[in-house]
């Protein structure tokens, strides 16, 4: 496990105090997510790096259908607890790089505050694979918009149309539709 893997684990370590103590993510943000995206109620949503489900139930709120992959095992439990009532969610215990029991493709690749946690020479391109065609990775984070353009450099090569991103409560959320990868 690479040292960027270990340190994306530290919140494993108490996650009754992270789910405590991490804010949510503002409702007007959420929104401007799910708009961006194009996403219609039931439509599939992949979550990279879930936590305690801090955006998870937001989208879930939405109606869409959620897959969300954590790698923390204590995370996962505790997740899998508060979306246990839920047939539209599930939890996949597994870093996004290891996932291997993914199923179908997605409408969205959504990720809050936790992309930079998997590999950067592979995140793009196993989002692309999990994507349906026209599908959308949606990157949700408090970044200054300086780095913006940085961003989508690295996006770039995987991206068929850029759909925009908005600034909203200090969240910054970048969408761009993706080409399903060979």
């Amino acid at each position: 496990m690479t040292a960027q893997a270990r340190d994306g684990l530290i919140f494993d370590d108490a996650p009754w105090l992270y789910d405590r103590h991490r804010p949510g993510y503002p409702d007007t943000a959420v929104a401007a997510l799910v708009e961006l995206a194009r996403l219609v109620k039931s439509s599939r949503v992949l979550e990279v790096g879930a936590g305690t489900g801090q955006l998870t139930t937001k989208l879930l709120d939405r109606g869409l259908t959620v897959t969300a992959i954590e790698p923390g095992a204590r995370m996962a439990v505790l997740l899998r607890g508060k979306l246990s009532a839920n047939p539209s969610a599930s939890v996949v215990e597994s870093r996004f790089e290891e996932a291997t029991r993914l199923t179908g493709t997605f409408d969205a690749v959504v990720s809050s505050t936790a992309f930079h946690w998997v590999d950067p020479d592979r995140r793009y391109d196993l989002a692309a694979r999990v994507l349906r065609d026209r599908g959308s990775l949606e990157n949700h984070r408090r970044l200054p918009s300086a780095r913006r353009n940085a961003l989508l450099g690295e996006i770039r090569p995987f991206v068929t149309e850029e759909l925009g991103d908005r600034f909203v409560d200090r969240y910054v959320t970048t969408v761009c539709v993706g080409r399903k990868r060979g």
